[in-house]
């Protein structure tokens, strides 16, 4: 996987791209679009190859003591139909569909 960078790490406008042929991986990007300090930076993901997606991000951080915080990320995702449908059949174990 080849990676680039752009902007100032930890700054709004940074942006960590990467490209590989592997399909699993693909090709895409994420923007910081906005950072609470101490508690959350929000991303833009850009997901180019094999798909075209552009999704909401986030990290958010809570400290547990002096010497360790919790992270936890997530993000939101969009399935146009017919794939939406699709995927709700593979993932729903095969005794629920007959």
């Amino acid at each position: 996987m080849n990676k680039t960078y752009r902007g100032v790490d930890g700054e709004v406008g940074f942006v960590s791209a990467w490209a590989s042929e592997n399909p699993d991986v693909g090709v895409g990007e994420q923007e910081i679009i906005k950072i609470t300090p101490n508690e959350r930076v929000d991303f833009e993901l850009r997901f180019l190859s094999p798909f075209e997606a552009v999704e909401p991000a986030y990290m958010t951080t809570k400290p547990l003591s002096d010497t360790s915080t919790q992270a936890e990320w997530g993000f939101s995702g969009h399935m146009d139909y017919p794939m939406n449908l699709i995927s709700v059949a593979i993932l729903l174990p095969s005794s629920r569909l007959l």
